[in-house]
Order: C-alpha cells, then structure tokens, then sequence
C-alpha cells in the first residue's frame, strides 16, 4: 500500500514486497487465524489517508473503507486510534501540518462513528448500548495480572460483602488464567453470566480511587515498556496439549485427527524460528541504518519524516493499549512492528529508483 508514496514501478514494488514477506514478521501474523494483521493494515491506511496527496476522491473513498473495516474487526483499534488521533494532532501542531489536521480529525470521527455503530448493534441485540457486553471480564483480569484487585480485595473485603473475597489469595498471575481457568475465581463469581454486576462495581471503584489507579497506572506503563520490547517473533511456539481449548475441540469433533495434532512439531516444541529470528533483526536494523543515514544527509524529503514520526506514535500506542488492558504477548506488538521494516524498504526502492534515474 505504501508503494502510493513512492514512484516504484510494480516490478521493483514487487521486489520489495517479497523481502518484506521473507524478513519481517508479517508471514507469521497473516498465518494467524484472527484479526491481528488488520493493526498493521489499519497504520498503513491512516498513513495513506494522511500524506497520499496525489490521491483522487476515489483513492480517499478507498482508504476509509479500509480504515472502517479494519476499525470493526478488533475492539483494540477502538481504544488505539483515539490515543494515537490525540498525540498525532499534537504533533501536527508542533511540526506546523495544519493541512492535516482535518484529515487526522476526520480518522477520529471515523472511529467515534463505527464505536457507535457497535454500540447500537449490541443494543438492537438486546446486549446493552456497551461496545462489548464482556469488556468486565478483560479488564478485570487484566486488573488482577497487574495485583491491583488483589490490592483491591486486601483492603476492601473487611467493608465489603464480595464473592471474589473468598478466593482472594488463589488469584492467578496471569490474566488469561483468571479469565479461562474452568475452575478458577472468575467461574466463582458466576463466570460469562453473572459476574458484570460485581465486576463493573470493582472496577469503577478502583478508576475513582486514586490509591487504587495510581497503582494500576504504574503497573500498565511497566508493561507498556516490556511490550515495547518485542520486535520479533519468538524462537517457538506455545504447545496445545490436553485440556487447551483447541485440543478439547479437535478431540470432540475431529477424533480421528487428534493423533496427528499431538504429534505435531508445534506440540513437541520442535519448531525453530531461531534463523527468521536472526533474518528479520539484520534487516530490521541494517535498513534503519540505512534510511537513518539517508536523513541525516538530507536525501529525504521531509514528508518521510513526517510518516515514520506517525508509525512510531502508532506502534507505542498499540503497545500501550493492548499492554494495559489485555495483556503482554509478542504477538500483540508484533503485529504491527512489521510495518517499520517493511516501509524502510520502500523507501530506499524509491530513493534508489530515483538516483537511477
């Protein structure tokens, strides 16, 4: 998509389309079987929309479409593109762009437009005007990954007559445990069906409580940090053995398959990405080198600067929402850390293209 930036014929496009899907991680996220990929493709619109300025009406049409789509598949997008909108304008009044400020206020209008669409969807659904009827749960796990509402329950339980008091010190660690353990405190407190009503009295307790949010801020901007970290995808992968999700599920309706799927590479932890792993770091800093000498030679035009300010903005944000209010997995940073790599990429096709010429 970035190729509307530059001058690239479609063969050097094409090109650099390959080595981008051979050394970044973008293969990986595309492979998964969930909505992931539309992050990247979300930054890679709004950028389009933005600093595309040889685009006809029909292009801007197009590059709202795909911010629309990419909006609805993931309710991360809802949260990121409103912080990324702020900080964007911020930056847009500092570096004098008012020429794109009303494009950056019509990407936040776009995002206001399709939370409501969901909103009334859910209601006309009988589910309440929420944009989603489960965010409780996800936040509440999240405020036990982070000890808040273990924090929370210590000082509170005398007070107050909550279910989760009974199970306060068999919280788990982690948030996916607390949200999908058969057996853990959240099916206690009445699991999908009933637990809205304590859970969302907990949670606005602790977001009014400044005691109580310091903490939970302390601890999203740690993970916000370590998220940062990841740049890569990991060496192996998770293996899926009895009692996983989709184990439970091969077994039940696919049992003559179940054999094979034990005896995957994936289950065995046989899989080695060590060499992409090795791949995508050397391109990753070898082109920013490249492009960072580029600037620093003034051989690029500012817009590019402009775009990789945007990227930069877009990946901490995504790093901090999904950080703070889901959790801290590679695969959520990942998914759109692939974009930088692959825009340095074409930016030195086109630049090269250029001296060619």
């Amino acid at each position: 998509m970035l190729a509307r930036l530059t001058d690239a014929k479609p063969i050097w496009y094409l090109s650099a389309t390959t080595i981008v899907a051979i050394a970044t991680g973008v293969p990986f996220i595309a492979a998964y079987i969930m909505p992931d990929v539309f992050a990247g493709i979300l930054l890679l619109a709004i950028l389009l929309y933005l600093y595309d300025d040889k685009a006809n009406g029909l292009w801007r049409v197009f590059y709202i479409g795909i911010i629309v789509v990419s909006l609805l598949v993931h309710n991360s997008h809802f949260l990121i593109v409103p912080v990324f909108c702020m900080l964007m304008l911020l930056y847009l009044q500092l570096s004098k762009q008012r020429d794109k400020r009303r494009k950056l206020l019509n990407v936040g209008g776009i995002a206001a437009a399709c939370w409501l669409l969901i909103c009334i969807v859910n209601y006309t659904h009988g589910l309440g005007f929420t944009l989603s009827p489960g965010s409780h749960v996800y936040m509440a796990g999240k405020l036990v990954e982070t000890g808040t509402m273990k924090k929370y329950l210590d000082e509170q339980c005398a007070e107050q007559d909550l279910r989760l008091c009974v199970c306060k010190d068999q919280l788990p660690q982690k948030a996916y445990e607390y949200i999908w353990d058969e057996h853990g405190p959240f099916q206690k407190v009445g699991g999908w069906d009933s637990s809205a009503a304590e859970h969302n009295a907990i949670i606005n307790d602790i977001f009014t409580t400044p005691a109580y949010s310091v903490h939970f801020i302390k601890a999203a901007l740690l993970d916000t940090w370590q998220q940062l970290q990841f740049l890569n995808i990991a060496a192996s992968e998770q293996s899926l053995g009895p009692g996983s999700v989709p184990y439970l599920y091969i077994d039940k309706h696919l049992p003559n398959e179940i054999s094979q799927f034990s005896e995957a590479r994936q289950q065995e932890n046989r899989i080695d990405n060590s060499y992409w792993i090795y791949l995508q770091v050397s391109v990753l800093a070898l082109s920013l080198l490249w492009v960072g000498f580029l600037f620093v030679r003034g051989r690029l035009s500012q817009n590019f600067i402009h775009i990789y300010i945007a990227m930069l903005l877009y990946i901490i944000c995504n790093a901090f929402v999904t950080a703070s209010f889901a959790n801290v997995l590679e695969r959520l940073q990942t998914r759109v850390f692939w974009v930088l790599p692959a825009t340095n990429l074409m930016v030195l096709v086109n630049y090269y293209l250029g001296k060619l010429r």
